[in-house]
């Protein structure tokens, strides 16, 4: 897959998206309100079980304002969204919807609205995309540019 044309522009100068994908389910496939958080909620988080301290530490640490995340659920692909808070912590959530008390504000850019099982790393809760010539990097970078600069593809 070649690299799309921003995405080189953006290398050459030194500039690189930190892009994340995860997974947005209590710990059970048929959630299926992964949507329904983002439109309504505007937030994605972690529980406080969220496969150990580290997934929490990555989301709390390292994870900026401005990153992009992919929202999946395992190789479905649901939303892109972009990072616009600092972590928060919220001691009551609710459990039939925003269930997860770390959680960051959000702003969504755009919804997959084919259902596709084509995402190319199906498991885990998060994970940061960190080399340009991964199939992850190169999925979330495709997609995020067709959506800002589809010209330029």
């Amino acid at each position: 897959m070649a690299l799309p044309t921003l995405a080189i522009l953006l290398f050459y100068y030194g500039i690189f998206m930190t892009y994340w994908h995860m997974q947005l389910h209590p710990n059970n496939p048929n959630f299926n309100r992964e949507r329904e958080i983002l439109e309504q909620k505007q937030v994605i988080g972690l529980d406080d079980r969220s496969d150990g301290e580290k997934k929490i530490d990555l989301f709390k640490l390292a994870m900026s304002i401005g990153d992009i995340v992919l929202i999946k659920l395992g190789t479905q692909p649901i939303a892109l969204v972009e990072v616009t808070g600092e972590h928060e912590y919220i001691k009551q959530v609710n459990d039939d919807l925003d269930w997860f008390p770390h959680r960051r504000n959000i702003k969504v850019i755009a919804f997959m609205d084919d259902v596709k099982n084509d995402f190319p790393y199906p498991r885990g809760t998060l994970k940061k995309s960190v080399t340009i010539d991964t199939p992850t990097y190169q999925y979330i970078n495709q997609w995020y540019n067709n959506v800002i600069a589809p010209d330029l593809n």
